[in-house]
């Protein structure tokens, strides 16, 4: 049997489980609680006989739990936060070096998913972050890009024919309306979320 826990303020919760059922249960009440506390590989010849895990329900429970043994899991940060824990329920004299070290690899590697899920989060969130902002520069460009249309519109009413300024003002109301559309374009590729950041 086998699991992967975490902690909460007040209770363990299994995210994976191989041979036994998950259930949520009070943190005090956990395996998982001791090895975060020992912050290192802890193993439990007989559940039974210890004060702490006489009463979890893997060990009181029909499931029979006898030997425990865990190693912590470890977050960005360098705390531990949880364990993967194999079971059995047959009570185990001898754990080797080997077994110990296994367990300790699997952790580690639960470990660095872990981080690597976080990271990617984190990275997930800074593009949101950046998005957000593009879609509202992309937002008040059209915004300003619309008042330079108006008033040229205005100036070219106002202005002669035979003027040579006239020939800049439609310059300038031609480019303008090309990066009012290209504004246009850009925010109509975006995601819903970063349009309503814009709009906000």
């Amino acid at each position: 049997m086998a699991q992967i826990c975490f902690l909460a303020p007040d209770q363990e919760w299994t995210t994976a489980s191989y041979g036994c059922p998950p259930a949520p249960i009070a943190r005090h009440e956990g395996f998982s609680a001791r090895v975060v506390k020992a912050g290192e590989a802890v193993v439990i010849v007989d559940a039974r006989h210890d004060p702490e895990l006489a009463r979890h329900p893997l060990v009181a429970g029909p499931a029979g739990v006898r030997f425990c043994a865990g190693a912590p899991l470890v977050s960005s940060g360098g705390e531990p936060v949880g364990a993967v824990c194999v079971m059995d329920t047959r009570e185990r004299n001898s754990w080797s070096e080997q077994q110990g070290a296994g367990l300790a690899e699997l952790a580690a590697l639960v470990s660095d998913l872990l981080r690597m899920r976080a990271g990617d989060r984190l990275r997930l969130r800074q593009l949101e972050a950046l998005g957000q902002q593009t879609a509202r520069t992309a937002h008040d460009l059209k915004n300003m890009l619309v008042a330079v249309a108006g008033n040229s519109d205005l100036l070219r009413l106002e202005i002669a024919e035979s003027d040579p300024l006239r020939e800049t003002v439609e310059d300038l109301a031609a480019a303008a309306g090309r990066a009012s559309e290209l504004a246009r374009r850009l925010t109509g590729y975006m995601p819903p979320s970063w349009k309503q950041a814009s709009e906000s």
